[in-house]
């Protein structure tokens, strides 16, 4: 029997949690990992980019006897300036932090740390990791929202056969029928109300001002005849004494 090719690689770890909704939120915000699929409220699968982390809802603690033993997980740094950049953050997010970060004797630095349900981290540069693992460092996601794509929802059998019957056709030219009945009133109306315009605009005449009097001018001609005779009657009455002296 011929050997099968070789796998891809561990790329894919799922954990049983208590504290499910905290969990989410570390491994989004903080880690920036994205959720890459969520089924349900109780199950979610988050990524990288080149890796698949589960994390399953669990009711009860997990018992001591389990035949189950996982040390910790690890989470691979491009560089390991990155390391003590990680550790820095994380201290500042009040995380559980288990140890400094340090030099390994094979040329790799990492620490460890703890995630809301006591499972434990350890953030690692490691050369021949390192060469394989996505340029983008995952800072950069952090203090984003996490974006939920959750499985697209199953169409039921009377779901489908609603969809496909045909809808029974409706009639449109009684409303358009209706419509033009319409806008023959407003025709007629509007020539009402013009013709009635127009027979206001004739029976309003506009009517010639009023000519002023010239009063003014009377008056001064009464004074000026006025005057003329007061003159007169003095001439008439000097020579009616001249006449009587001589």
């Amino acid at each position: 029997m011929n050997k099968p090719i070789a796998t891809a690689g561990l790329r894919h770890v799922a954990l049983k949690v208590l504290h499910f909704e905290e969990c989410v939120d570390f491994y989004t915000r903080i880690l920036g990992m994205d959720i890459e699929w969520q089924p349900d409220d109780d199950n979610v699968y988050l990524t990288s980019g080149i890796d698949n982390l589960a994390l399953h809802r669990c009711d009860t603690p997990i018992k001591a006897k389990s035949p189950q033993r996982l040390d910790h997980i690890g989470f691979v740094i491009n560089t390991p300036e990155q390391v003590d950049v990680w550790y820095d953050f994380l201290r500042d997010k009040q995380v559980n932090l288990l140890n400094v970060p340090k030099d390994h004797r094979d040329g790799a630095r990492s620490f460890y740390f703890e995630d809301p349900d006591g499972n434990q981290i350890q953030l690692i540069y490691h050369a021949p990791l390192a060469k394989n693992a996505p340029q983008v460092s995952p800072l950069k996601k952090i203090g984003k929202p996490a974006t939920k794509k959750k499985a697209p929802a199953k169409k039921t059998a009377t779901a489908k056969k609603a969809s496909t019957a045909k809808k029974p056709a409706t009639k449109k030219t009684p409303a358009k029928k209706a419509t033009s009945k319409k806008t023959t009133a407003k025709k007629t109306t509007t020539k009402k109300a013009a013709t009635k315009k127009a027979a206001t605009k004739k029976t309003t005449v506009k009517k010639a001002p009023a000519k002023k009097k010239p009063v003014a001018k009377k008056a001064k001609a009464t004074t000026k005849a006025k005057s003329t005779r007061k003159t007169t009657a003095k001439k008439s009455t000097t020579k009616k004494t001249t006449k009587r002296k001589k």
